[in-house]
């Protein structure tokens, strides 16, 4: 309920498992320090997984194993600043990869399954990519390979099948949402759409900081495809893959009216399978025989390309510098100023670096009120992105309590966590029927209180509404608490007792048969 401070269900259709699971073990400081210390440990867990598959899966030496796992965090999470979700779906990328590798073996497909998961568990739409990426290398090895077919489709079809129990703890949810509430989705940028992708040019003459990570994985991929003589199958088909988010294919236009256009820009294509590309080459350096022992040169081409990555976001690190050598700071007046001139979240990083004072001001959170995701019928059009641009959305994001009568009344102490949100009502409220400040999504566990005592509550409109049967007094404390539903338990339990098998269950079955 935290986002925008209006009770938006961003968890349901932002599937945050992975994101919660490491935000909780944070301990609560401030935004700032829980921001650096979450990059710090998806750095962490980033490497660890590589470095397990290296080292104990392949035998990669120790020191090897390290170096490749320290480059492969860095190159997957240098965006977390920007795109939070995505960096953390690549934390599935080795599994991924590792087990199409070994497609044809049998039992590999909970490393495919493990990895698909993980990835929907964090970005949904990276997920769905891994699901089509895996359906693709299917294909081609079944076209390819002369041997052991059988086993690979028979590793397909578990991953497909344990990847839809698994992720039914983020679809059910989803459709439940949707069909019930007749939820907005995210306005499409077509023009986005059409013009987001990767160009060869456009990369060597203004690189930025994504152009010159693609190129030093590029420079690696090329790499290990030398040391080892030869280009495997995943390599490949990641290759071919990107093409579709290059402007080389010019397919854009023909989809304008299909569901692809949820990926918002084709450049995540080429992001996507350039990474996967990237961890295939690091996976087959074990082929290389190192013969002249070159610890030396490993260390040099790692911790060159980690002074290259540092050195190219160091400028996203700091805050800007003014003329006199002060820093740019969003202070708690340039915010304040900033939202009641009417504007929104989409040019709050035009104000300067944010610190703790910053982010703990009410007035920064609410400049958050974006669209996505909030009943259709909470909006007077549909196609404002924002909900202070809308003429019904926007008493949401001004806590303004809306009377039967059409009547205001202003709010204050606006308080607001993950699952609860309370105010108080400025002035008293005759006897009427009440809108609060707050989206109501059907099928949702929502209980109110008003100073302490639940009442009953309806949902219509996108709102929560409440009949008050006598004069509400001044300041009285509105709370609005969420719970989880049944259905998203059950959910959960099938979810969790699928990867449970997945991992335990069939080896004890297999054994019994």
């Amino acid at each position: 309920m935290s986002l925008g401070q209006v009770g938006v269900a961003t968890n349901i259709f932002y599937p945050s498992f992975v994101m919660q699971l490491i935000v909780n073990i944070i301990p609560t400081v401030s935004p700032i320090f829980s921001f650096k210390m979450f990059i710090l440990l998806l750095f962490v867990l980033s490497g660890s997984i590589l470095y397990c598959i290296l080292r104990f899966k392949l035998n990669f030496e120790i020191w090897k194993s390290i170096l490749l796992a320290v480059l492969w965090a860095a190159f997957t999470t240098y965006s977390t600043s920007n795109i939070g979700g995505e960096a953390l779906a690549k934390l599935g990328f080795p599994l991924l990869c590792f087990g199409l590798m070994n497609i044809n073996i049998q039992g590999f497909h909970k490393y495919i399954t493990s990895g698909i998961l993980l990835a929907i568990y964090s970005h949904l739409i990276t997920g769905a990519f891994l699901a089509l990426f895996t359906f693709i290398y299917w294909i081609v090895t079944i076209f390819t390979k002369k041997s052991d077919k059988y086993i690979a489709s028979t590793n397909f079809f578990k991953t497909a099948l344990y990847s839809f129990l698994g992720s039914l703890a983020v679809t059910i949810p989803i459709i439940i949402f949707s069909k019930t509430n007749n939820i907005k989705t995210p306005n499409v940028n077509l023009h986005q759409f059409q013009t987001w992708s990767v160009s060869l040019s456009d990369t060597i003459s203004n690189p930025g900081i994504s152009g010159l990570v693609f190129i030093m994985m590029f420079f690696v991929i090329i790499t290990s495809i030398f040391v080892s003589g030869k280009i495997n199958l995943g390599q490949s088909v990641s290759v071919v893959v990107a093409l579709f988010g290059t402007s080389s294919l010019a397919w854009e236009k023909t989809l304008l009216n299909s569901p692809i256009t949820t990926i918002q820009m084709p450049a995540r294509i080429f992001d996507y399978s350039l990474t996967l590309c990237f961890c295939f080459s690091l996976l087959v350096l074990k082929t290389y025989n190192d013969k002249n022992n070159h610890k030396s040169l490993y260390l040099v081409l790692t911790f060159s390309f980690l002074s290259i990555v540092a050195s190219s976001i160091h400028k996203s690190n700091f805050p800007d510098i003014e003329k006199d050598g002060s820093m740019i700071i969003a202070t708690n007046e340039k915010i304040t100023s900033y939202y009641k001139q009417g504007n929104d979240g989409y040019g709050v990083a035009s104000l300067g670096a944010f610190d703790k004072s910053s982010t703990s001001n009410e007035n920064f959170w609410s400049l958050m009120n974006y669209s996505d995701y909030v009943p259709s019928s909470a909006l007077k059009d549909n196609k404002t992105s924002m909900l202070r641009q809308d003429d019904t959305g926007r008493n949401f994001v001004n806590h303004d309590i809306l009377t039967e009568q059409n009547r205001l009344y202003k709010t204050s102490d606006y308080t607001a966590n993950y699952n609860q949100l309370s105010f108080k009502n400025l002035s008293s409220i005759q006897s009427t029927k009440i809108k609060l400040p707050v989206l109501g999504y059907r099928s949702s566990n929502i209980s109110v209180f008003i100073n302490g005592t639940r009442i009953t509550h309806t949902i219509k409109n996108g709102s929560i509404q409440v009949f008050l049967n006598k004069t509400l007094p001044k300041r009285s404390t509105i709370l609005v608490k969420e719970g989880i539903p049944l259905f998203m338990i059950f959910s959960y339990i099938l979810s969790l007792l699928s990867v449970c098998f997945l991992f335990f269950g069939h080896k004890s079955y297999m054994s019994k048969h």
